[in-house]
């Protein structure tokens, strides 16, 4: 089974569409999911978990799921949001 070579041109040129929301949690954690899909399917996704502060302070990133080095992964983060583990989603639908 071939794919459509017109189907396919079309949707190369759309352009995807971005959504984000925000999932408050209790304790001053949040879960922000941001991702971009074309024609219905997720093409990349980041969704950090967040700890927030007083204003003084701001807030942590504590770890992360995202497709930023082209494969679905984990971060999990340090104080200063260097990555300290990377694992790998061996699950991802392709």
């Amino acid at each position: 089974m071939s794919a459509n070579p017109q189907k396919l041109k079309r949707w190369q040129r759309q352009e995807p569409k971005h959504h984000r929301y925000t999932i408050h949690l209790e304790n001053g954690f949040i879960i922000i999911v941001e991702y971009w899909s074309k024609s219905g399917k997720i093409t990349r996704f980041a969704t950090p978990l967040i700890r927030l502060h007083d204003k003084d302070h701001g807030s942590d990133e504590i770890c992360r799921y995202d497709t930023a080095h082209d494969f679905a992964h984990l971060d999990i983060l340090d104080h200063d949001r260097k990555v300290i583990n990377k694992v790998a989603i061996n699950s991802s639908p392709s």
